[in-house]
């Protein structure tokens, strides 16, 4: 679970997470993500940025919780 991290970026309202982890792991962060929701300081959901470890059809897998990561 990511939640604990996810609360943290939320308390400190971020406008964005790098996250260099590996395709399994990005559609459950970013569900848990949305579902919470974690926010930025002008309410809209956090954008997610990740590296070549995202390049999976797996990744996609997120549906729209995956939409507007990069």
């Amino acid at each position: 679970s990511f939640d604990s991290q996810l609360k943290q970026f939320n308390d400190a309202k971020v406008d964005g997470v790098f996250v260099p982890g590996y395709y399994p792991d990005i559609p459950n962060m970013t569900k848990q993500a949305r579902r919470l929701p974690v926010t930025d300081a002008a309410g809209k959901p956090i954008t997610f940025l990740g590296g070549d470890g995202w390049d999976s059809q797996v990744t996609l897998s997120g549906g729209k919780d995956v939409e507007g990561c990069y």
